[in-house]
Protein backbone atom coordinates (compact mmCIF):
# COMPACT_ATOMS: atom_id res chain seq x y z
CA UNK A 1 0.00 0.00 0.00
CA UNK A 2 3.34 2.50 0.98
CA UNK A 3 4.84 1.53 -2.34
CA UNK A 4 1.32 2.17 -4.17
CA UNK A 5 1.31 5.64 -2.29
CA UNK A 6 4.84 6.42 -2.95
CA UNK A 7 4.19 5.97 -6.84
CA UNK A 8 1.31 8.24 -6.50
CA UNK A 9 3.14 10.92 -4.81
CA UNK A 10 5.94 10.35 -7.81
CA UNK A 11 3.40 10.86 -10.45
CA UNK A 12 1.86 14.29 -9.17
CA UNK A 13 5.63 15.30 -9.00
CA UNK A 14 6.68 15.29 -12.01
CA UNK A 15 3.34 16.32 -13.89
CA UNK A 16 3.29 19.43 -11.32
CA UNK A 17 7.07 19.89 -12.27
CA UNK A 18 6.30 19.25 -16.22
CA UNK A 19 3.56 21.92 -16.23
CA UNK A 20 5.38 24.60 -14.38
CA UNK A 21 8.33 24.08 -17.08
CA UNK A 22 6.44 24.92 -19.70
CA UNK A 23 7.36 28.43 -21.00
CA UNK A 24 4.75 30.66 -20.52
CA UNK A 25 2.62 32.30 -23.38
CA UNK A 26 3.37 35.93 -23.43
CA UNK A 27 0.05 37.97 -22.38
CA UNK A 28 -1.65 40.27 -25.64
CA UNK A 29 -0.57 43.50 -25.95
CA UNK A 30 -4.16 44.90 -26.98
CA UNK A 31 -2.85 48.22 -27.32
CA UNK A 32 -1.55 46.88 -30.75
CA UNK A 33 -4.19 45.11 -31.99
CA UNK A 34 -6.45 48.01 -33.61
CA UNK A 35 -3.43 49.76 -35.41
CA UNK A 36 -2.80 46.31 -36.92
CA UNK A 37 -6.70 46.03 -37.30
CA UNK A 38 -6.27 49.64 -39.28
CA UNK A 39 -3.55 48.01 -41.34
CA UNK A 40 -5.62 45.29 -42.34
CA UNK A 41 -8.31 47.20 -43.84
CA UNK A 42 -6.55 49.81 -45.25
CA UNK A 43 -4.70 46.85 -47.37
CA UNK A 44 -7.98 44.89 -48.17
CA UNK A 45 -9.15 48.47 -49.74
CA UNK A 46 -6.09 48.80 -51.63
CA UNK A 47 -6.53 45.58 -53.58
CA UNK A 48 -10.33 46.00 -53.72
CA UNK A 49 -10.42 49.61 -55.03
CA UNK A 50 -10.24 49.58 -58.81
CA UNK A 51 -8.00 52.77 -58.46
CA UNK A 52 -5.41 51.15 -56.46
CA UNK A 53 -5.18 47.72 -56.67
CA UNK A 54 -1.98 46.55 -58.67
CA UNK A 55 -4.13 43.80 -60.62
CA UNK A 56 -6.31 44.86 -63.53
CA UNK A 57 -9.72 43.62 -64.58
CA UNK A 58 -8.77 40.14 -65.49
CA UNK A 59 -6.65 39.48 -62.24
CA UNK A 60 -9.60 40.57 -60.24
CA UNK A 61 -12.07 38.25 -60.90
CA UNK A 62 -10.40 35.34 -59.68
CA UNK A 63 -8.83 37.16 -56.89
CA UNK A 64 -10.89 35.50 -53.77
CA UNK A 65 -9.45 39.02 -51.32
CA UNK A 66 -7.17 39.94 -49.11
CA UNK A 67 -6.76 37.00 -45.82
CA UNK A 68 -5.08 37.03 -42.40
CA UNK A 69 -3.81 34.75 -39.91
CA UNK A 70 -5.51 35.72 -36.83
CA UNK A 71 -3.68 38.31 -34.85
CA UNK A 72 -1.58 37.46 -32.41
CA UNK A 73 0.68 39.92 -30.76
CA UNK A 74 2.89 37.42 -29.66
CA UNK A 75 4.23 37.74 -33.50
CA UNK A 76 5.46 41.35 -32.36
CA UNK A 77 9.29 40.71 -31.23
CA UNK A 78 11.53 43.10 -29.88
CA UNK A 79 15.14 41.85 -31.67
CA UNK A 80 18.29 42.76 -31.26
CA UNK A 81 19.69 45.52 -34.02
CA UNK A 82 23.36 45.01 -35.28
CA UNK A 83 24.14 47.66 -38.36
CA UNK A 84 26.41 46.26 -40.78
CA UNK A 85 29.29 48.56 -41.91
CA UNK A 86 31.05 48.87 -44.81
CA UNK A 87 29.02 46.24 -46.72
CA UNK A 88 28.94 46.31 -50.76
CA UNK A 89 25.87 46.89 -53.04
CA UNK A 90 24.61 43.46 -53.91
CA UNK A 91 22.04 42.84 -56.52
CA UNK A 92 19.12 41.17 -55.66
CA UNK A 93 17.36 38.33 -58.24
CA UNK A 94 13.90 39.02 -59.12
CA UNK A 95 11.14 36.55 -60.49
CA UNK A 96 11.43 38.31 -63.95
CA UNK A 97 14.97 37.73 -64.31
CA UNK A 98 16.68 41.21 -63.78
CA UNK A 99 17.82 42.13 -60.61
CA UNK A 100 17.64 44.93 -57.91
CA UNK A 101 20.38 46.77 -56.15
CA UNK A 102 20.19 46.69 -52.41
CA UNK A 103 22.82 46.98 -49.63
CA UNK A 104 22.73 44.42 -46.49
CA UNK A 105 22.26 47.17 -44.10
CA UNK A 106 21.63 45.18 -40.38
CA UNK A 107 20.87 41.54 -38.50
CA UNK A 108 18.73 40.95 -36.39
CA UNK A 109 18.62 38.86 -33.77
CA UNK A 110 15.00 37.60 -31.77
CA UNK A 111 13.15 34.99 -30.36
CA UNK A 112 10.22 33.31 -31.44
CA UNK A 113 8.10 30.13 -30.76
CA UNK A 114 11.07 29.24 -28.03
CA UNK A 115 14.07 29.64 -30.42
CA UNK A 116 16.38 32.08 -31.72
CA UNK A 117 16.55 33.45 -35.21
CA UNK A 118 18.82 36.35 -36.79
CA UNK A 119 17.51 37.82 -39.91
CA UNK A 120 19.05 40.08 -42.59
CA UNK A 121 17.48 43.96 -43.43
CA UNK A 122 18.40 45.55 -46.76
CA UNK A 123 18.38 48.92 -48.25
CA UNK A 124 17.24 48.91 -51.50
CA UNK A 125 19.61 51.63 -53.25
CA UNK A 126 16.59 52.92 -55.48
CA UNK A 127 14.01 53.79 -52.93
CA UNK A 128 16.69 55.28 -50.74
CA UNK A 129 17.14 58.65 -52.86
CA UNK A 130 12.62 58.79 -53.34
CA UNK A 131 11.31 60.71 -50.92
CA UNK A 132 10.09 59.22 -47.61
CA UNK A 133 12.24 56.58 -48.12
CA UNK A 134 15.76 57.52 -46.53
CA UNK A 135 15.16 55.61 -43.79
CA UNK A 136 13.23 52.23 -45.11
CA UNK A 137 14.51 48.69 -44.67
CA UNK A 138 13.04 46.05 -46.73
CA UNK A 139 12.98 42.36 -44.62
CA UNK A 140 12.19 39.93 -47.31
CA UNK A 141 11.61 36.66 -44.92
CA UNK A 142 10.99 32.97 -45.29
CA UNK A 143 9.34 30.41 -42.98
CA UNK A 144 7.65 27.32 -42.57
CA UNK A 145 3.90 28.14 -44.04
CA UNK A 146 5.06 28.70 -47.44
CA UNK A 147 4.06 26.80 -49.61
CA UNK A 148 0.75 26.05 -48.23
CA UNK A 149 -1.10 29.25 -46.20
CA UNK A 150 1.34 31.50 -47.45
CA UNK A 151 2.92 32.42 -51.27
CA UNK A 152 5.56 29.99 -51.50
CA UNK A 153 8.27 32.89 -52.59
CA UNK A 154 8.07 34.04 -48.98
CA UNK A 155 6.68 37.49 -47.25
CA UNK A 156 8.14 41.06 -46.88
CA UNK A 157 8.11 43.45 -44.19
CA UNK A 158 8.63 46.94 -44.07
CA UNK A 159 10.78 48.33 -40.99
CA UNK A 160 12.05 51.88 -40.35
CA UNK A 161 15.54 52.77 -39.19
CA UNK A 162 15.76 52.40 -35.72
CA UNK A 163 19.14 54.25 -35.12
CA UNK A 164 19.11 52.34 -31.97
CA UNK A 165 20.40 48.53 -31.13
CA UNK A 166 16.59 47.44 -30.82
CA UNK A 167 13.87 47.25 -33.25
CA UNK A 168 10.46 45.67 -32.98
CA UNK A 169 9.43 43.50 -35.74
CA UNK A 170 5.85 42.92 -36.02
CA UNK A 171 4.74 39.77 -38.06
CA UNK A 172 1.32 40.55 -38.17
CA UNK A 173 2.14 43.56 -40.69
CA UNK A 174 4.03 40.86 -43.14
CA UNK A 175 2.36 41.48 -46.69
CA UNK A 176 2.81 38.95 -49.82
CA UNK A 177 4.46 40.70 -52.61
CA UNK A 178 2.58 41.58 -55.84
CA UNK A 179 3.61 38.45 -57.62
CA UNK A 180 2.23 35.98 -55.40
CA UNK A 181 -1.37 37.36 -56.98
CA UNK A 182 -0.21 38.48 -60.65
CA UNK A 183 2.63 36.66 -62.73
CA UNK A 184 3.10 39.96 -64.85
CA UNK A 185 4.85 41.53 -61.91
CA UNK A 186 8.73 41.25 -60.81
CA UNK A 187 9.51 40.84 -57.44
CA UNK A 188 12.60 40.64 -54.82
CA UNK A 189 13.73 36.82 -54.49
CA UNK A 190 13.85 36.35 -50.93
CA UNK A 191 17.51 35.20 -49.67
CA UNK A 192 17.73 32.03 -47.95
CA UNK A 193 19.55 33.46 -45.43
CA UNK A 194 16.69 34.92 -44.66
CA UNK A 195 14.33 31.91 -43.73
CA UNK A 196 13.26 30.93 -40.36
CA UNK A 197 12.92 27.46 -39.55
CA UNK A 198 9.54 27.75 -37.99
CA UNK A 199 6.01 28.83 -38.64
CA UNK A 200 4.84 32.75 -38.51
CA UNK A 201 1.27 32.56 -37.94
CA UNK A 202 0.91 35.98 -38.88
CA UNK A 203 0.39 38.67 -41.21
CA UNK A 204 -1.33 37.94 -44.76
CA UNK A 205 -2.26 34.76 -45.54
CA UNK A 206 -3.87 32.52 -48.58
Amino acid sequence: MRNYLLVGLLFVFVVTATACSKPKKRPVDHSAVPPIERYQKKLQSFYDDAKTSPLNRNERKDFEGINFFPIDTTYMVKAHFEKLDNQEEIQMPMTGGEESLYVKYAQIHFELNDENHQLFLYQSQDLIHEPGYENHLFLPFLDATNGSETYGGGRYLDLENPYADTIVVNFNLAYHPYCAYAERYSCPIVPFENLLETRVEAGVKF
